[in-house]
């Protein structure tokens, strides 16, 4: 077990109970951007974490085949269960947390079918990376409440959202692309 594995897991291990705080603040205090700041520098604070423990693992040379599926488990849960808290809060319309998710859950299993068929695990390529990074920015902008602030906030957070959903797609396509090039290679070798 590597450092860089035991912040994933911490990771995975403390969204549950942020999610239980993004729910109660959002439907206690929805309005109150000082309650909305607590949740927010949490979400920031778990999602730049990620950075950590891909740092570690790269600095100390333990990039291993665990942490390769693991981490993009983390960033799902905490991203996905953010979006479905925001979803029933309202703040979040649900075919945005639809699109995402379907994305999410379809890539995931993928990766699990190819892995668990003795395929190569494929690390996050840079698309992926910034597909994470605009789901995450456009999520913290959603944690804020929008009518406490000023009104081109709210048309940025719209369109972070919506780069966000297209880098989601393009990412995916990628990600079967060069998954299934790695297959095709791989069974002409046999």
């Amino acid at each position: 077990m590597t450092l860089a594995n035991v912040v994933t897991i911490l990771r995975i291990v403390v969204t549950l109970p942020f999610l239980g705080l993004v729910l109660f603040v959002k439907g206690t205090h929805p309005d109150d951007i000082r309650f909305a700041l607590v949740p927010f520098a949490l979400f920031l604070v778990i999602s730049l974490s990620d950075n950590l423990n891909g740092y570690l693992a790269r600095s100390r040379n333990e990039v291993t085949e665990l942490g390769k599926m693991l981490d993009p488990i983390a960033d799902k849960l905490l991203l996905g269960g953010v979006l479905v808290v925001l979803n029933v809060v309202g703040v979040m319309p649900v075919w945005v947390s639809a699109l995402v998710l379907f994305r999410e859950v379809g890539i995931t299993a993928f990766r699990l079918i190819l892995a668990k068929r003795g395929g190569k695990v494929i690390a996050a390529s840079m698309l992926g990376k910034l597909k994470t990074l605009l789901q995450t920015i456009a999520l913290l902008a959603f944690l804020l409440p929008f009518n406490a602030l000023p009104i081109w906030y709210t048309y940025s957070a719209w369109a972070v959202l919506i780069a966000a959903l297209l880098v989601t797609y393009v990412s995916g396509a990628q990600y079967l692309y060069r998954a299934l090039g790695v297959r095709t290679k791989r069974a002409d070798m046999i």
